[in-house]
């Protein structure tokens, strides 16, 4: 089982929201922690892997809140590690998208190849200019 707290302690720093503000949503930390353990290969040891899974598993749920409607609280821009994601005044959904491509790809070695291709299928296809 990962460590929801920890999960949700992520997630309040990406998302830069309180205790009270997050807490309603801590289910979509609950949730994106199950979704990791599906796709999650049998051989991987959680111990060892425990920080990047956590870690990934705030991204995937902070992702899900800025296509619900999330906004970061403080300021124009959300940054997590090497990814920047700014305040646009479109859609939310592609600010979501990029933040859980980035951190599925940061942990693809530990997801079963099937779930690893499936992802990368989704990905819509240019349009011929």
């Amino acid at each position: 089982m990962l460590d929801k707290d920890r999960i949700f302690t992520h997630f309040k720093t990406m998302c830069g929201l309180e205790a009270a503000q997050a807490q309603p949503l801590r289910p979509l930390c609950d949730i994106a922690a199950q979704y990791l353990l599906i796709w999650l290969r049998e051989n991987i040891r959680l111990n060892q892997n425990m920080e990047r899974l956590c870690v990934a598993a705030a991204a995937l749920a902070c992702g899900d809140w800025l296509e619900l409607g999330g906004s970061i609280s403080q300021g124009q821009e959300l940054r997590v590690g090497d990814i920047s994601l700014r305040e646009s005044s479109g859609s939310s959904a592609p600010r979501g998208s990029a933040l859980r491509e980035h951190f599925l790809a940061g942990i693809s070695d530990l997801l079963e190849p099937r779930f690893v291709i499936a992802q990368a299928r989704e990905e819509p296809e240019e349009e011929p200019s």
